[in-house]
């Protein structure tokens, strides 16, 4: 049996026409802001997660965030949204990376960068895009 690989918060980033359109949709369905600027921005329910792209994705992603745990939520009603602090001992995605290829599968993102924020890009046997996306 492989060993477990722990890839953090789970999450999907669906591309979106209208950010502001989406968000008020979603609020209606009890998601708040926990993160993002721009043309994109986190959300969550409970420990349902979903990243909506106006921008920067060609499709809908399943995401996974090494060091954030799955229960982050937002903070007080009258804090900023933001990042949680990353949990302690989580599996740098570089780690991911080499055993994902060591493993034979195919990266079609690779990383770049020694340490601090990075992500990987890979497609499962079905052609679904998976994001392994660190952001520490």
């Amino acid at each position: 049996m492989t060993e477990s690989l722990d890839l953090g918060c789970f999450s999907v980033s669906l591309k979106v026409a209208d950010l502001d359109a989406s968000l008020a949709f979603y609020a209606a369905l009890g998601f708040t802001e926990l993160g993002g600027e721009g043309r994109f921005r986190i959300i969550g329910n409970g420990t349902t997660k979903l990243g909506l792209f106006a921008e920067h994705i060609e499709g809908d992603i399943l995401t996974f965030n090494p060091g954030i745990a799955q229960e982050w939520v937002a903070g007080a009603a009258d804090a900023e949204p933001g990042l949680p602090e990353p949990v302690e001992g989580f599996t740098d995605v570089r780690v991911i990376e080499q055993r994902l290829k060591a493993a034979g599968v195919e990266i079609d993102r690779e990383t770049e960068a020694d340490e601090g924020p990075e992500f990987i890009m890979l497609k499962d046997p079905d052609g679904n895009q998976l994001m392994i996306d660190q952001f520490y």
